[in-house]
């Protein structure tokens, strides 16, 4: 079994969060990156484990697979789990609160209005008003606006 703070890790790795991330965490991030690489690149089963994760980033399966060889790698290696869980606070330490959200989605980086949403019943109508009537993904005019 995964450990929470490892398949957050993995998750991230999945979603390239870092590369979406603010010039100040993207050096850790990256560095993190390479630590894992580095590290994983040691065993062919995790060196696998990230190839294949990273062929399919949106496979839960995969990002599974992956934080298992990170929690076995850390349980296997105390060294390792450290600087990873280090590298790893100083990059979630470094991301802005609440000042913006990035979204990235089949590798296209989406910033501006977000609505997520699961598991979402609605009984009635329902209608969005973007600002100024511009369309948020695209930059351009909505019809009829």
């Amino acid at each position: 079994m995964a450990d929470p703070v490892m398949l957050a890790i993995a998750a991230a790795i999945a979603g390239q969060v870092g590369e979406a991330a603010v010039d100040g965490v993207r050096a850790s991030w990256r560095a993190l990156v390479t630590l894992v690489r580095d590290h994983l690149s040691r065993s062919e089963a995790d060196a696998a484990a990230l190839a294949t994760m990273l062929e399919d980033p949106g496979n839960p399966q995969q990002v599974e697979a992956l934080a298992v060889a990170l929690t076995t790698a850390g349980l296997a290696d105390g060294s390792f789990q450290q600087r990873l869980l280090e590298m790893w606070h100083q990059v979630v330490s470094g991301l802005p609160r609440g000042a913006s959200v990035v979204n990235t989605i089949s590798h296209s980086t989406v910033t501006g209005g977000v609505i997520q949403g699961g598991n979402v019943v609605i009984g009635g109508d329902v209608s969005f008003d973007w600002p100024s009537g511009r369309d948020v993904l695209g930059g351009s005019e909505r019809p009829g606006h």
